[in-house]
């Protein structure tokens, strides 16, 4: 039995000694966020629905992303809850590679898609002569189509090594031995390549906004000014404005499950070699 497999085992028998105030706390807070999210993904779509007729193509972004997180919350919390409440894994191993598979499937294609949202965001704002060039209608649907079948193959590396998915006590559910072989660590690379493109992109927005916003009132303050802002200076700081709220937003709630995972992974990994 390899060093994995034992601190697995340790974690598992630890928290079969659960009392039942534990089990209820720990379900609680497994099944709120939830609901809140299925909720909340529910009255995107049904949102993106109503202005489906604007034509805008950012509504295919958050549309595909919140038809992302629908089919993640819908179906995964249902195999988790009783593996989260027993403590082990109640269904047989086919279920097991399915539930894993199936999530970090679905967690990927989220995490592209929003890469894929924010390099939207930037050549709307930074690159606007490109944007209605690169971002038809036809070719935002394409690249969201190339997003799902890429995020698909995240697992497999991992499987093709000849590793299985194992439950972890730890998170409640299948998922992949915590190892640093290269397989191992690809679905990492996917989360931590994505959050660079979204962190660049809205580093760029932020600085051609507030570029923007001080050319504006530069303009509105010089006294040799006198006509003041064009109405298309008017509209785009307005539109950024919307763009800058939307974007913090999105920023704040697109930290990747991922990037910590990974940290801890490396961390329990270290303090097991100096054992």
């Amino acid at each position: 039995m390899s060093s994995v497999d034992k601190r697995l085992n340790a974690l598992q028998e630890k928290s079969l000694s659960r009392g039942t105030a534990p089990i209820v706390i720990e379900t609680l807070v497994f099944i709120i966020p939830c609901l809140v999210g299925l909720i909340g993904n529910i009255l995107v779509l049904w949102i993106v629905k109503k202005k489906r007729n604007e034509g805008k193509v950012i509504y295919l972004f958050i549309g595909a992303l919140a038809v992302t997180d629908v089919s993640l919350l819908a179906i995964s919390p249902i195999l988790a809850l009783p593996a989260l409440v027993l403590e082990k894994w109640p269904f047989s191993d086919l279920v097991c590679q399915f539930h894993a598979f199936y999530m970090i499937s679905l967690a990927s294609a989220s995490i592209l898609l929003m890469a894929a949202t924010a390099i939207n965001r930037y050549f709307q704002v930074v690159r606007p002569n490109y944007y209605r060039i690169l971002f038809t209608p036809s070719r935002t649907r394409f690249l969201i189509c190339g997003t799902f079948l890429f995020a698909c193959f995240a697992p497999v590396p991992y499987l093709a090594s000849g590793e299985k998915y194992t439950f972890n006590p730890g998170k409640g559910l299948c998922f992949q031995k915590p190892n640093l072989k290269p397989a191992s660590l690809y679905v990492y690379f996917t989360g931590s390549w994505s959050m660079l493109v979204l962190t660049t992109c809205y580093i760029k927005i932020f600085k051609s906004i507030h570029n923007h916003q001080a050319r504006v009132t530069a303009m509105q303050q010089n006294s040799n000014f006198i006509s003041g802002p064009s109405v298309q200076d008017i509209k785009a700081t307005l539109k950024t404005s919307r763009c800058q709220g939307e974007i913090k937003v999105g920023f704040t709630c697109a930290l990747p499950q991922n990037r910590l995972d990974l940290i801890f992974t490396l961390g329990s990994l270290i303090i097991a070699s100096l054992k």
